[in-house]
């Protein structure tokens, strides 16, 4: 466990996670990130923002400041994950960063599927960094399909 570790230890983890629950034709998210990349949260008219606030890695103290932020997702709308590999590629030294993330997404075609989302992001990483990675890349997108989703049953 990362709170029993020796002293001097210094190892600490990052978590953005979410959970997602379809209820009376809404989709609800609960979202939250410990240390990590915020998710994004891309509008149906394209507008991207921060999908929920930042909170403490953990392992760092034993009772880390954390924060679950409730949304309610709409027809169309996506949920972007990533790791800082991505906001991080480097071209010399200038850094793709949030802002540059943001706009790349707020940039690409409405109605885009998923897939098409995830695959444009990780196309532009590749392109606008020289060489190699330095870091792990990793992108999840989920999307609310334009047609309603079904109904979630009791136990779900």
């Amino acid at each position: 466990m990362l709170l029993r570790q020796r002293p001097g230890d210094e190892r600490f983890l990052t978590v953005a996670l979410g959970s997602l629950r379809v209820t009376r034709g809404r989709v609800l998210a609960t979202i939250a990130s410990a240390g990590h990349p915020l998710p994004l949260l891309r509008r149906k008219d394209g507008c991207v923002e921060a999908a929920c606030q930042p909170g403490m890695a953990l392992g760092m103290f034993e009772k880390p400041p954390l924060f679950d932020t409730k949304l309610t997702l709409e027809p169309g709308e996506s949920l972007i994950f990533y790791t800082d590999g991505v906001t991080e590629a480097r071209r010399g030294t200038e850094e793709l960063g949030i802002d540059g993330l943001r706009h790349l997404i707020a940039g690409i075609a409405r109605g885009s599927t998923a897939a098409h989302l995830a695959a444009t992001i990780e196309a532009h990483v590749g392109e606008y960094r020289d060489g190699l990675p330095r870091d792990d890349t990793a992108i999840l997108v989920v999307q609310v399909p334009e047609s309603p989703p079904p109904e979630s049953s009791p136990d779900r």
